[in-house]
């Protein structure tokens, strides 16, 4: 696995060309590791969701689709499906849908952000903005 920062939202046509690119700087290894790669190598973003609502009316988005947390917090799967029986309870609690995916997401939310939080913090660390040695020439 190979991570690397951009901030072009769009996938590149091109993906060993661009890895190669990119990791120039580590001589051999970059281009002996796309040798042992399928011809197509999966390449993708790591992204977060983030919805003011989850809902409309008696419709509601539910697991990554309403708030992706990213492959960086971890916690998506579990989160899915804890959300899955929180709203199981609040449908079977409240007189109301309406009500039942307010609350639902009155009770959720909050487990959702403190974990995409946890995502962003992750990013930081695990991808970080400068290079090493840019961090080093300083000190």
């Amino acid at each position: 696995m190979a991570v690397h920062r951009t901030d072009n939202p769009v996938l590149p046509a091109d993906p060993p060309a661009l890895l190669r690119s990119r990791y120039r700087g580590l001589g051999w290894i970059c281009p002996a590791a796309l040798d042992h790669c399928p011809d197509e190598i999966y390449y993708d973003q790591v992204a977060q969701i983030r919805m003011p609502r989850w809902r409309a009316g008696r419709v509601l988005l539910l697991g990554d689709a309403a708030a992706a947390v990213s492959l960086l917090a971890g916690q998506g799967a579990s989160l899915g499906m804890g959300a899955a029986y929180v709203l199981a309870e609040e449908l079977e609690k409240q007189p109301a849908v309406s009500r039942a995916l307010e609350t639902f997401e009155a009770r959720v939310r909050p487990l959702v952000e403190q974990n995409q939080r946890a995502g962003v913090s992750a990013a930081r660390w695990f991808v970080p903005a400068t290079s090493y040695s840019s961090l080093c020439a300083g000190a």
